[in-house]
Protein backbone atom coordinates (compact mmCIF):
# COMPACT_ATOMS: atom_id res chain seq x y z
CA UNK A 1 0.00 0.00 0.00
CA UNK A 2 1.49 3.68 -1.53
CA UNK A 3 1.95 6.25 1.54
CA UNK A 4 1.13 9.70 1.49
CA UNK A 5 4.92 9.98 1.71
CA UNK A 6 5.43 8.48 -1.85
CA UNK A 7 3.51 10.97 -3.51
CA UNK A 8 5.60 14.08 -2.42
CA UNK A 9 7.36 15.20 -5.71
CA UNK A 10 9.23 17.84 -4.25
CA UNK A 11 11.44 16.82 -1.14
CA UNK A 12 13.55 20.16 -1.52
CA UNK A 13 10.95 22.33 -1.40
CA UNK A 14 9.20 20.17 1.51
CA UNK A 15 12.96 20.27 3.17
CA UNK A 16 13.63 24.22 2.44
CA UNK A 17 9.97 24.97 3.41
CA UNK A 18 10.49 23.35 6.99
CA UNK A 19 14.11 24.26 7.60
CA UNK A 20 15.52 21.32 6.57
CA UNK A 21 14.45 19.78 10.06
CA UNK A 22 13.32 16.08 10.02
CA UNK A 23 10.69 16.96 12.98
CA UNK A 24 8.64 19.36 10.94
CA UNK A 25 8.68 17.98 7.80
CA UNK A 26 7.22 14.65 10.07
CA UNK A 27 4.88 16.74 11.66
CA UNK A 28 3.75 18.36 7.93
CA UNK A 29 2.47 14.96 6.76
CA UNK A 30 1.23 13.74 10.18
CA UNK A 31 3.89 11.18 10.26
CA UNK A 32 6.65 10.05 13.03
CA UNK A 33 10.13 11.06 12.37
CA UNK A 34 11.01 7.09 12.60
CA UNK A 35 8.78 6.63 9.39
CA UNK A 36 10.06 9.64 7.82
CA UNK A 37 13.47 7.99 8.63
CA UNK A 38 12.21 4.75 7.02
CA UNK A 39 10.68 6.16 4.54
CA UNK A 40 13.94 7.69 2.92
CA UNK A 41 15.95 5.03 3.95
CA UNK A 42 13.84 2.73 1.77
CA UNK A 43 13.23 5.12 -1.07
CA UNK A 44 16.90 6.47 -1.46
CA UNK A 45 18.96 3.98 0.16
CA UNK A 46 20.23 6.96 2.33
CA UNK A 47 19.50 8.06 5.76
CA UNK A 48 17.10 10.82 5.99
CA UNK A 49 20.21 12.92 7.41
CA UNK A 50 22.67 11.35 4.79
CA UNK A 51 19.93 13.22 2.25
CA UNK A 52 19.28 16.32 4.17
CA UNK A 53 23.46 17.12 4.53
CA UNK A 54 23.79 16.07 0.74
CA UNK A 55 21.07 18.50 -0.24
CA UNK A 56 22.01 21.62 1.85
CA UNK A 57 25.75 20.93 0.39
CA UNK A 58 24.34 20.92 -3.09
CA UNK A 59 22.68 23.96 -2.25
CA UNK A 60 24.92 25.73 -0.29
CA UNK A 61 27.53 25.56 -2.84
CA UNK A 62 25.46 26.20 -5.78
CA UNK A 63 25.30 29.74 -3.59
CA UNK A 64 28.81 30.29 -3.23
CA UNK A 65 29.72 29.62 -6.70
CA UNK A 66 27.05 31.31 -8.08
CA UNK A 67 28.90 34.76 -6.35
CA UNK A 68 26.92 34.81 -3.15
CA UNK A 69 29.04 35.42 0.33
CA UNK A 70 28.45 32.60 3.15
CA UNK A 71 26.15 34.74 4.56
CA UNK A 72 23.51 34.10 2.23
CA UNK A 73 24.34 30.29 1.50
CA UNK A 74 23.96 30.25 5.08
CA UNK A 75 20.39 31.30 4.95
CA UNK A 76 19.23 29.85 1.84
CA UNK A 77 20.12 26.07 3.67
CA UNK A 78 18.66 27.56 6.89
CA UNK A 79 22.05 27.26 9.06
CA UNK A 80 21.18 29.94 11.77
CA UNK A 81 24.70 31.24 11.71
CA UNK A 82 26.94 31.29 9.07
CA UNK A 83 30.01 29.61 11.37
CA UNK A 84 27.61 26.56 11.50
CA UNK A 85 27.32 26.40 7.59
CA UNK A 86 31.55 27.35 7.38
CA UNK A 87 32.25 24.32 9.76
CA UNK A 88 29.23 22.19 7.38
CA UNK A 89 30.67 22.69 4.39
CA UNK A 90 34.43 22.45 5.88
CA UNK A 91 33.22 18.61 7.67
CA UNK A 92 31.96 17.49 4.08
CA UNK A 93 34.59 18.80 1.87
CA UNK A 94 37.86 19.24 3.45
CA UNK A 95 38.35 22.79 2.12
CA UNK A 96 36.74 26.03 3.65
CA UNK A 97 33.63 27.88 1.72
CA UNK A 98 36.07 30.16 0.17
CA UNK A 99 37.12 27.30 -2.10
CA UNK A 100 33.81 27.15 -3.87
CA UNK A 101 33.28 31.11 -4.50
CA UNK A 102 33.50 32.56 -7.87
CA UNK A 103 36.07 35.14 -7.81
CA UNK A 104 34.62 38.47 -8.97
CA UNK A 105 37.04 40.95 -10.71
CA UNK A 106 36.55 44.52 -8.53
CA UNK A 107 35.51 47.61 -9.98
CA UNK A 108 37.08 50.58 -9.23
Amino acid sequence: MASHLDRVEDWIAVAMKHEFRLEKMANAFNVSERTLRRHFKVHYGITAKEWRDAQRLEIALASLSGGDQVKSASGDTKFKHRTALTAFIKRQTGSPPSDFQRQYPTLK
